[in-house]
């Protein structure tokens, strides 16, 4: 019986499956682009003519508890329009991962639920007892750089402010008291002095 990886891969369809190195607590898939043509990021043309190659590695989310990564083998293409500024580029690989991702979409899906329902460093140890390695500060960038978190407006506002290091720098926490936290803001600014 002759199994098709894509079947239970869907987001790795269109790349072909050359090894599966397999480790203590490590898989290790490479695979190949095998699309004829890639479009140019400026232009949009489709060019054929391949002009190099070379090696990314991409982290997937872990299997039974064993943490995958993508060796992906990609290529560089020659753009065909003479008049456009970017000569070569690199094919993108946009199904599953960012244009200079090194996570695949569905590890960054995963790692956004799990900063969104516990945060910064709760996040991190839960993510690292499910085998993706990622720090608190990773996981904030994650969810700061989220376009798609939208939150309602409040209704009922508590501000409190606090000192990380006292006279240097301080702290405010805005928090509609209905659905929790909606933002957080630190930074330095001078100590108010009471009359």
């Amino acid at each position: 019986m002759r199994l098709n990886p894509t079947s239970f891969l869907p987001h790795l369809k269109g790349l072909r499956f050359d090894q599966i190195e397999i480790a203590e607590h490590r898989i290790t898939l490479t695979v190949t682009a095998v699309r004829a043509t890639a479009a140019c990021p400026l232009c949009q043309q489709r060019s054929k003519t391949v002009h190099s190659s070379y090696t990314r590695t991409v982290a997937d989310l872990p299997w039974s508890g064993m943490t995958v990564s993508l060796r992906v083998q990609t290529r560089r293409f020659a753009c065909p329009v003479e008049s456009c500024e970017r000569k070569i580029f690199c094919e993108r690989l946009t199904q599953f991962v960012a244009v200079y991702g090194r996570r695949t979409d569905n590890v960054r899906t995963a790692l956004q639920r799990i900063v969104r329902a516990l945060g910064g460093k709760a996040g991190a140890r839960l993510a690292a007892h499910q085998r993706i390695g990622v720090s608190r500060m990773t996981l904030l960038r994650l969810i700061h750089a989220d376009p798609t978190v939208a939150t309602p407006p409040p209704r009922v506002i508590g501000i409190d402010d606090w000192s990380r290091r006292r006279g240097r720098r301080y702290g405010s926490i805005v928090v509609d008291l209905f659905l929790g936290l909606l933002s957080f803001h630190a930074q330095p600014r001078p100590l108010r002095r009471l009359p």
